[in-house]
């Protein structure tokens, strides 16, 4: 289920007007009954105002797609955001970008796993570039539309509130697998991501 679906001008629109995260709650209780934290809505209105600057910088057509709070069939993971479109061959895309406002964290032992604040206090969870990779495997081996109708999937991470550091720990060797499948990018990498999103 996709709870929010728009193109890039309707977005937009929304995102510069300062009502996305309303427009987003208000999708959330249609199509789920429900509505959502103050916290999750202040995310949301931070994360898409750092995403709209990449859209704009990219100049990616108007009519390319933006869904938001995609889940996942038969789970509980939800994409935060994919952008989809056609690339300067025509061929149909899906950027799916997972979004974090993380800014620090520190490696782990395993190779999937990093150390951040979230909430109170620092945890172990999934880093990104595996996260957002792992979404994509699921699209690509259990979306009809993706396996059949040619759809090419592509993952990033974009971590807007991180200031990459130099031998930053979410870049660590044992990482390079997750990051050659699904690139990070920080703060800095403005510039970079919306060239990622023009290129897809």
């Amino acid at each position: 289920m996709i709870v929010y679906r728009n193109d890039v001008s309707g977005f937009r629109k929304e995102t510069e007007s300062n009502v996305i995260a309303h427009a987003i709650e208000g999708c959330l209780k249609e199509k789920l009954g429900r509505g959502t934290s103050p916290s999750e809505k202040s995310s949301w209105q931070n994360s898409f105002q750092f995403v709209n600057n990449a859209i704009r910088n990219s100049r990616i057509p108007d009519d390319c797609g933006v869904l938001i709070e995609f889940t996942l069939p038969l789970s509980s993971k939800r994409i935060d955001l994919m952008i989809t479109g056609r690339d300067h061959r025509n061929d149909e895309n899906a950027v799916i970008v997972e979004l974090k406002q993380w800014s620090e964290a520190t490696k782990t032992v395993f190779p999937d796993l990093v150390r951040t604040l979230i909430g109170q206090g620092f945890r172990e969870v999934a880093h990104p570039s595996y996260q957002a990779a792992s979404y994509k495997s699921f699209l690509t081996n259990f979306i009809e539309a993706f396996y059949e109708a040619d759809i090419v999937a592509h993952a990033c991470a974009y971590l807007h509130n991180y200031r990459k550091k130099e031998k930053d720990d979410l870049l660590d060797l044992s990482y390079q697998f997750w990051i050659d499948q699904a690139p990070i990018f920080f703060n800095q990498d403005y510039e970079i991501f919306s060239s990622y999103l023009r290129e897809k």
